[in-house]
């Protein structure tokens, strides 16, 4: 009797018998390929993702499919989980989502600050514009060139000098041009 142990999952048994060329057997093997067989029994779980001696044992939650009907090591696992019981997944940065948080909230200060200064400067802009609008009340808003003519002796500017302001009794060139 002969005991095979395969502990893969699968829906058939093939037994294979052959003889391959240059391929020492042991010396009790015959040179044919040939079987005799009474009896073929397989075991295994009957309900599915679980194992152990008497399939009492859950596989792994992060295990795709089923695992070794044995031990219970994943034969493949679930995307981002790794290790043999698939219980190791992509490591997480305690901070990660703190500098998330943070850039987004830098982020949300920034367009804060440029909107106040928007409502700012618009605010200054028809502030200033409507001080123009109460000066220019009244007057023609013609665009014409402002002309003003000061005359000024020659004598009173090469006489003039130098003057500090509190010995300045009588008025000077410059007083004309105001």
């Amino acid at each position: 009797m002969v005991n095979i142990s395969c502990p893969l999952h699968g829906r058939y048994v093939i037994y294979y018998n052959e003889r391959l060329p240059d391929i020492n057997y042991p010396s009790d093997y015959s040179t044919d390929a040939y079987i005799e067989l009474c009896e073929v029994e397989v075991y295994g779980c009957s309900m599915p993702r679980r194992y152990g001696p008497d399939c009492s044992l859950s596989c792994p939650v992060n295990c795709e499919d089923y695992c070794h009907i044995q031990t219970g090591i994943c034969f493949e696992c679930k995307p981002g989980k790794k290790g043999a019981f698939c219980e190791q997944g992509p490591a997480k940065d305690a901070t990660d989502w703190r500098s998330r948080f943070y850039g987004v909230l830098a982020a949300l200060c920034v367009c804060i600050a440029m909107f106040m200064m928007f409502i700012v400067a618009m605010f200054l802009r028809r502030r200033s514009s409507s001080g123009m609008d109460r000066e220019n009340k009244g007057k023609d808003n013609k665009d014409e060139p402002c002309n003003i003519s000061v005359t000024v002796k020659a004598e009173e500017i090469i006489n003039s000098g130098y003057q500090g302001l509190e010995d300045q009794n009588e008025s000077s060139a410059y007083d004309f041009i105001r």
